[in-house]
């Protein structure tokens, strides 16, 4: 019985489904700590083709995002960059689509930063947004090392996308892939 009704289903499937499209850019930048230029132009790499291919979201991900001092690590400061550059993309997105996108979701640790965008028609399709970081840094306790991710539903799969700063070394990063859940 299962399997007729799983084939007049599949026979149907037109009929009460559609198949949409979702043009995604994931982009990861390691700043190196540098500050910025005043007023830095970014849509160059967010729309590489220019009116050709313009996204339907938009996650990005920055390493490095304060310089790794000492302090930084400690206080986890990089309030201001976080809102330099959330700035940045927003100003981007506006002039390259008339303020077509707005931001779903972010998270951080020192240094390290992801941040998603979508166009204002889809937004009402994206659900479940949750984020998540793992400190990998000294002791597991410090974020200068490890990960954040952002995870969401648009249609029946999930879709994460992870933005991660870890150790140069062989060794460190066996460490780290020991570490990781």
């Amino acid at each position: 019985m299962q399997s007729a009704l799983n084939l007049e289903l599949f026979k149907q499937e037109s009929s009460f489904t559609t198949l949409d499209y979702l043009k995604i850019n994931v982009s990861s930048w390691n700043l190196g700590g540098a500050k910025p230029m005043e007023d830095v132009d970014i849509s160059k790499w967010l729309f590489p083709l220019g009116k050709e291919y313009v996204p339907d979201m938009f996650i990005i991900g920055f390493q490095e995002i304060v310089p790794l001092t000492a302090k930084n690590v400690v206080t986890n400061k990089n309030a201001d960059m976080i809102s330099y550059w959330e700035k940045t993309i927003q100003r981007c997105l506006d002039q390259s689509t008339n303020g077509d996108y707005v931001k779903i979701s972010n998270e951080s640790m020192v240094g390290i930063y992801i941040t998603m965008w979508a166009r204002r028609n889809i937004q009402k399709h994206i659900r479940e947004v949750t984020t998540s970081s793992n400190k990998l840094g000294v002791g597991n306790t410090l974020g200068n090392k490890g990960a954040c991710s952002i995870r969401f539903k648009i249609s029946t799969p999930p879709v994460a996308a992870g933005n991660s700063a870890l150790m140069r070394s062989l060794q460190s990063r066996l460490e780290r892939e020991l570490q990781l859940p």
